[in-house]
């Protein structure tokens, strides 16, 4: 697979598609499911009826898993955290079944367990 760089030691591979929310762990480390999506302002965090993208990262230890960006260059508003960001890195496991079968369709990867989050290995 061919990867390209994304930030410090990050890279995407392969095609973006539509997530519109990802389950993420709180303090106590239970999964919650929050909504995502593109916003255009960061001063004013607001949802959007654009949806945010996903594609396959591998970092620098080789684990593969998806980062969450907005669409077009724009930020990411997450659930119900004040705050925009310009992307986030999660594991395989946090995003919707539909989106992990389009970003891993004809990809030879191997999966592991770490925790309760799934990520992958290139083989």
């Amino acid at each position: 697979m061919d990867w390209q760089p994304f930030g410090s030691n990050l890279f995407v591979h392969g095609e973006p598609c539509d997530v519109r929310s990802v389950r993420l762990a709180d303090e106590t480390g239970n999964l919650h499911r929050f909504r995502v999506s593109t916003c255009w302002n960061p001063g004013a965090a607001k949802f959007t009826k654009t949806p945010a993208y996903a594609r396959l990262v591998k970092d620098s230890d080789g684990r593969i898993g998806a980062v969450v960006v907005g669409h077009n260059g724009g930020f990411l508003k997450i659930g119900k955290f004040p705050a925009c960001l310009p992307y986030i890195f999660v594991p395989l496991s946090s995003i919707c079944k539909k989106a992990q079968k389009r970003l891993l369709k004809g990809k030879n990867l191997d999966f592991f367990s770490d925790g309760n989050f799934v990520f992958a290995r290139e083989k």
